[in-house]
This record gives structure tokens, sequence and C-alpha cells, in this order.
């Protein structure tokens, strides 16, 4: 038995938008959780101690990761090393 054309065209088109629904709904959620982690995180630099966070979310979200360090510039030395993430705020 075939499916008529009309049909699968319906049925991947319904596909289609599907992904897209559950593509779209995972960026989002990946977004946020990522959010609250650049809230809750400071980061020690590995070259000079020094203590940062991250100027902008977005240099947060692309910087490179590996567990628990990310790739980051760090403002005091200005170099782009492995900073080690902490939790809390900066102390001031």
């Amino acid at each position: 038995m075939t499916i008529p054309t009309d049909i699968a065209a319906m049925i991947h088109v319904v596909v289609i938008i599907a992904a897209a629904v559950i593509i779209g709904v995972s960026v989002i959620v990946a977004v946020v959780i990522h959010y609250r982690i650049y809230r809750k995180y400071h980061y020690k630099c590995t070259k000079c101690s020094g203590l940062f966070k991250p100027t902008t979310f977005a240099q947060s979200i692309f910087a490179l990761n590996a567990g628990e360090e990310r790739k980051l510039k760090c403002p005091q030395c200005d170099k782009r090393e492995w900073a080690s993430a902490i939790e809390g705020e900066v102390p001031k």
C-alpha cells in the first residue's frame, strides 16, 4: 500500500515543523541554563591568579570550555588563558 502524495507531503511538513520546534526549544533552554551559570560564577586566571567575571554574556557563552574551566581573556593581565570557575560573586 502506498501513501498518497498529498498525505506524504503533509507528513513531511509536520516532521519539519516538529524538528524546528524541538531545536528552538532546546536552544532557548540552553541559553537560560547558561545565563544562570554566567550569573552564578566568576573565574580565576591561571596566569596571574586574578579574579574576574566575563564582561558580557556573549563572551561567556562563546568561550571554549572544558569542565569547570573556560578560555577567557583576563582583564587584569590581558591574556587569553584557561580560567577556573569559582562559585559566587567576585570579592571586592
